[in-house]
């Protein structure tokens, strides 16, 4: 009889069996973590481009101002109702200024940005200081840089600066997710979520450039790859 109470050796696959489980409430902060990080994403990326194209010296074709026009509503960072791109540009350029920092407007830049600090807030045992820290900072740097005297709306000189620092920001969340967090179940989820908001965003745009027309020229092209991050891969890819 060889049986002894004594612990044996430590061998590896005692070490992988050994993994600590995620909790349900872990998970599902997890989950939406990486999904209200991409939308933010997406919704700078979306809020930028269309800014710099009703700033821009030079008329844009009506199919890419119809995309953008229809983009940011669907998205919420333009309300319903409000006239198009091609219609008033003035008046739809207000309303999506007023909606950058609306934070009870559903899908709006700053109500994302505070339901991901809500998520954080629960998994401050799985973040660094640095990323607690960054997540605090995205949500007061972008509200302080749209603030206005009066309650009055920002302007787009103002909201692009704003913008830019956040993607920036948003760029090194997403780095410290990828690279610092420890990979078990609960870090799954979080990819999960981040990839399943992506193709959602993708699709969705892909969808009204394709309906609309915008593709049709190279300005749509350039915007959609600008809209899907993917301008590096495809210029390196066909380079003419």
């Amino acid at each position: 009889d060889t049986y002894s109470m004594l612990p044996g050796r430590l061998q590896v696959d005692d070490i992988l069996r050994r993994r600590s489980p995620v909790s349900s409430r872990t998970g599902e902060n997890l989950f939406w973590l990486g999904r209200y990080t991409e939308r933010t994403e997406q919704q700078v990326r979306l809020a930028r481009a269309t800014l710099q194209l009703i700033g821009a010296d030079s008329e844009a074709d009506a199919p890419l101002l119809q995309a953008l026009s229809t983009l940011a509503v669907r998205s919420g960072l333009a309300p319903g109702g409000v006239p198009t791109l091609r219609q008033s540009p003035a008046l739809f350029e207000r309303a999506l200024l007023a909606g950058l920092r609306d934070v009870r407007g559903a899908h709006s830049v700053a109500f994302d940005l505070q339901a991901l600090e809500q998520a954080a807030q629960v998994l401050r045992e799985r973040l660094t200081t640095e990323q607690w820290g960054l997540i605090r900072a995205m949500r007061e740097s972008f509200a302080a840089a749209l603030a206005v005297p009066g309650d009055g709306l920002p302007s787009a000189a103002q909201a692009l600066p704003a913008l830019d620092r956040l993607a920036l920001q948003l760029a090194a969340a997403t780095g410290g997710q990828t690279d610092r967090m420890t990979r078990d179940d609960g870090w799954r989820l979080l990819a999960v979520g981040r990839l399943l908001e992506r193709l959602i965003g993708l699709t969705a745009r892909l969808e009204v450039f394709l309906d609309s027309g915008a593709l049709a020229g190279a300005a749509g092209v350039d915007l959609l790859l600008e809209l899907f991050d993917s301008a590096i891969t495809f210029r390196a890819r066909y380079q003419r």
